[in-house]
């Protein structure tokens, strides 16, 4: 098979399994939040989300080793040099593994006192620390993962990575169902099952690291601390972008908690679970394209970086301004089917969560280059500072009239702010390039959202859509209208042509 046969058939391989995990995290995601709601109730419920946001700040402390580990791998194996991997490869497992054993006792410390922090439901206070020091386990065991995921990251196999995951999350709502049912439902059960879920994937990912890279040889010999100097050198600026990235992104259901309590954000968090998908699913669009950009900085292609770049913007606007689109204009009725006629009423806050993913999944991309290029301080830097005004501005919106809405209008301020102004006009300097590279599809985006989202929604305002049948139907009719439009206004000629090739070739 040919080298451009090759690829398309990975290519294809890889977008169909990423497609096949979102759907299967969708349905998960569909029927796991109501049946926690009405198995725990909507202020128990509340501290499951709010827990998995503050975990994220455990799993920031291993960040300057488990994100950056794989740009360093990836490079040297281009260049041939599979000594240098393994040098950068064990270095960040024993690395990650040493840091994780310490977190997990400062996690153990805090778990005691986690019901003096937050505001817990009264009489949940154990089972609270239970799900708070499982969750933090957990995320360390992700980390330590991330080790091992290089291998399915230099074979483009990320068909074997959304395998590992799907199985995970197929074993959480096993574990959830079975103990809720035979035993009884209990906060401590959740955070278990977290834990079951990352071990999951651990094991998947040691056994295709040993099918796909047999070079790749765990010793301690191969500890290194000039590869960790270099890891580090990139990961602390890795680190102050992802706490900036935490502090849009992370911080509202910590705010909420502290200063309304865990019934808010029982409400507002299964809202949040819509632009959390959205996010799984720009992410897992733009680590098929990670590799390739990390492939051609190592060879110094610039030029071809440019036109993948450009490309990988437009086809990331045409698949995702469709379920943004769709969850805008009919967010009514999905609430009313999915929650009730109770969680109807945050339809606008939907809009406010939502909406703004036209631009900031558009220009994902775009942050591969950034850390594939070792050019990760600026942004860092601007990420940080729009963090902090997020959490600044949240503050006082939440403790206005606003509630809810205000942390979500902070955060929809702030992080437009960063992606419309400063990332297009960095990504055009780090490229040598015009600095309205992104404005284009950008654009298209917005306009194409505001058309779309608005046509949806007044359908949803003459049409009874308080059906999952109903609902469905039209979401899929309205996917017919929107795919020739995609086609052909967000797409250039050139991407046609590639998509059309793409097609001709799995037929």
């Amino acid at each position: 098979m040919s080298n451009l046969a090759e690829a398309k058939k990975r290519l294809l391989l890889n977008v169909s399994s990423n497609i096949l995990q979102i759907f299967v995290f969708s349905v998960v995601m569909l029927w796991l939040t109501p049946f926690l709601i009405s198995k725990l109730g909507v202020a128990l419920y509340g501290m499951v989300p709010l827990v998995t946001s503050v975990t994220r700040y455990f799993g920031l402390l291993t960040l300057a080793i488990s994100a950056t580990v794989g740009r360093f791998v990836v490079v040297n194996y281009a260049k041939g040099d599979y000594a240098a991997c393994n040098r950068y490869f064990n270095t960040s497992l024993f690395v990650l593994g040493g840091a994780s054993v310490v977190l997990v006792l400062v996690g153990l410390a805090i778990s005691f006192f986690f019901a003096n922090i937050f505001n817990v439901p009264e009489g949940h206070e154990f089972q609270s620390g239970i799900l708070f020091l499982s969750v933090v386990i957990s995320t360390l065991v992700t980390a330590i993962t991330s080790s091992f995921l290089v291998s399915t990251l230099i074979k483009h196999r990320f068909d074997l990575q959304n395998i590992s995951k799907i199985a995970g999350k197929l074993l959480q709502v096993v574990f959830i169902v079975g103990c809720f049912y035979l035993l009884k439902p209990r906060l401590g059960y959740v955070g278990i099952s977290y834990l079951a879920m990352a071990l999951c994937i651990l094991a998947f990912s040691i056994f295709f690291t040993k099918k796909l890279t047999p070079e790749f040889k765990l010793s301690i010999n191969d500890y290194s601390k000039t590869a960790l100097k270099d890891m580090l050198g990139m990961g602390t600026w890795t680190i102050i972008g992802q706490l900036g990235a935490l502090l849009y992104l992370s911080i509202d259901m910590i705010i909420i908690n502290l200063f309304l309590g865990s019934e808010q954000c029982g409400r507002y968090a299964p809202v949040l679970q819509w632009l959390i998908l959205l996010q799984m699913l720009g992410g897992a669009i733009s680590s098929v394209l990670t590799p390739i950009f990390y492939e051609l900085i190592g060879k110094g292609d610039i030029d071809q970086l440019i036109r993948q770049l450009q490309k990988s913007l437009r086809f990331m606007a045409a698949l995702m301004l469709l379920p943004i689109s769709l969850l805008c204009g009919f967010s009514k009725p999905l609430l009313t089917c999915w929650l009730g006629n109770d969680f109807a009423e945050f339809h606008l806050l939907m809009w406010i969560l939502i909406a703004p993913a036209t631009v900031n999944m558009v220009v994902q991309p775009v942050f591969a280059v950034f850390r594939g290029g070792n050019k990760v301080k600026l942004p860092a830097i601007m990420t940080i500072i729009g963090g902090i005004a997020n959490v600044i501005l949240s503050i006082i919106l939440v403790n206005t009239s606003l509630g809810i809405y205000g942390v979500a209008i902070s955060t929809l301020i702030c992080l437009l702010a960063k992606n419309l102004i400063f990332t297009p006009i960095y990504s055009g300097k780090i490229l040598n390039s015009s600095k309205l590279i992104l404005y284009g599809p950008i654009a298209k985006s917005v306009l194409m959202f505001s058309v779309f989202a608005v046509v949806c929604y007044s359908v949803s305002c003459n049409y009874d859509l308080t059906s999952y049948f109903r609902l469905i139907s039209v979401s899929a009719i309205m996917a017919v209208i929107y795919l020739p439009f995609a086609f052909l206004f967000i797409l250039n000629r050139q991407d046609r042509s590639f998509l059309v090739s793409l097609i001709r070739f799995k037929l």
